[in-house]
C-alpha cells in the first residue's frame, strides 16, 4: 500500500462486501420470522468462486456474486462480469451444489442495486477482451437485469426461498 490512503482493488472489494453483507443483514432483521442469514464464502484467504451463500437454517438456499461500482450509470446497455467467473460458478456451483446463483452490481454512487440470476449460457456468450485488466469478460444485457434496492432485493431473495421450501415441503 502507498501513499497512506490509497487501499488496492481486492482491498476495495472486502470493504465493499461487508458493507453489502451488513446492510442485506439490516434488511433481513426487519423481517418476521426468517431464519434466513448471509455469509461471505471469501474468508481468511480461502477464496470461492462466489462472494456470498444465502442461509435458511442450515441450508444454503443460493449464492451471490457482488460486483460493487463506483458509479453505474443509468444509461448503460449492458453490465459486464467476468467470462472466467461464469464458468467457475456454471464448473462449481451448478454442477457441484445445484443452487440458484444471483449476479448482482451494487452501484454504490445511487445505492442502487441490479441484479440477475445466474445462466449457464452466459458461459457462450461473446467474450471482450480487457486489456486493463488482462482477462476477458461478457456483457449481460440491462433487459435481463432487475433494477432494485437493497430491501426490495432482500424481499425477493426471501420469497424465493419460501417458495422453494414450501414446494419441497
Amino acid at each position: 500500500m502507498s501513499g497512506g490512503n490509497t487501499i488496492t482493488t481486492f482491498e476495495f472489494g472486502e470493504i465493499q462486501e461487508i458493507r453489502f453483507a451488513l446492510r442485506f443483514m439490516e434488511e433481513l432483521d426487519k423481517i418476521q420470522n426468517t431464519t434466513m442469514r448471509i455469509v461471505r464464502c471469501n474468508v481468511k484467504n480461502a477464496m470461492f468462486c462466489v462472494d456470498f451463500k444465502i442461509k435458511t437454517g442450515d441450508e444454503c438456499f443460493c449464492y451471490i456474486e457482488l460486483k460493487s461500482r463506483q458509479d453505474i450509470k443509468p444509461s448503460y446497455p449492458t453490465l459486464p462480469i467476468s467470462h472466467a467467473k461464469m464458468q467457475n460458478i456454471r464448473d462449481t456451483i451448478k454442477i457441484g451444489k445445484n443452487k440458484p446463483t444471483y449476479l448482482v452490481w451494487f452501484d454504490l454512487k445511487r445505492s442502487i442495486l441490479y441484479y440477475t440470476l445466474y445462466h449457464e449460457r452466459y458461459c457462450d456468450y461473446e467474450k471482450f477482451y480487457d486489456a486493463k485488466r488482462n482477462s476477458y469478460y461478457i456483457q449481460i444485457h440491462m433487459s435481463l437485469i432487475t433494477k432494485s434496492n437493497m430491501r426490495e432485493f432482500v424481499h425477493h431473495i426471501t420469497s424465493q426461498a419460501s417458495q422453494s421450501s414450501s414446494h419441497t415441503s
